[in-house]
Parts: C-alpha cells; structure tokens; sequence
C-alpha cells in the first residue's frame, strides 16, 4: 500500500514534461528540491509502515486491556455486592445491639425495683417479727 503511494509520488519528474527548456541551474534546483522532497517522503512513509505494522499488537493489547477491564469491573461488582451484604449484617447486628441494650435496661430496672421491693418486704417481716 505504501509502496503505491511512494511510487506515485515519487513519479514527479514524469509531472515536469518540459525538460530541456529553461535554464540549467532552475533544473538542478528543481531535481535538488524533488530529491529532498522524495527522501522526506520516502521518512513519512517509513514511520507510517512502522505505525502500520503495529497496529495488530496494539490491537492485541487493546483486547487484553479491554479483557483485564471487564474482569476488574466484575470483580468490582461483586466486591460493591458483598459490601452491601456486611452492610446488611452489620446494621441488623447494630439493631440487635440496640435491642439488647433495651432489654438490658429492662432488666436492670426490674432487678433495682425487685431489690426495693425485697428490701421493703424485709423490713415489714422484721416489723412483724418485732410485733410477734
């Protein structure tokens, strides 16, 4: 493909039909200018061919780049899912805990009045002992 491109470029001298007329020097310039102009033409060519036949390998990475992507966003799904599932846990446990902690409460209110009310019940059986 580059070749073709090459060749029809550098087929200029076949553009300037006119040779023989004019003056020498314009001539020489003219073939010093094309000659500059073909070896710059043949370095583009040169670093396109060499972008070319790279383009199956950064393709071939690009896949694999796209492969390793969808495999690391998988397993950022999943890692967001097990996430919400200890979020789930971890706020029944906190209910949990506050419902223990209620019931804690309970407990201790109903061992203080069950101590005030053996304390009370105490002091009238040793009321009644003293009366007896």
């Amino acid at each position: 493909m580059f070749k073709q491109i090459n060749s029809q470029f550098f087929n200029i001298n076949s553009i300037n039909g006119r040779k023989g007329k004019g003056c020498n020097s314009c001539e020489t310039l003219h073939e010093s200018i094309i000659e500059e102009l073909q070896a710059k033409l043949a370095e583009s060519a040169a670093i396109v061919e060499n972008y070319w036949s790279r383009m199956p390998k950064l393709e071939i990475e690009n896949v694999k780049l796209r492969q390793e992507n969808l495999k690391l966003r998988q397993q950022n799904e999943a890692i967001t899912i097990e996430n919400d599932e200890f979020e789930n846990d971890l706020f029944e446990l906190v209910q949990e805990n506050e419902e223990m902690v209620d019931s804690l409460e309970r407990y201790e209110r109903d061992l203080l009045n069950f101590k005030d009310l053996v304390r009370r019940v105490s002091e009238e059986n040793e009321s009644l002992l003293r009366e007896v």
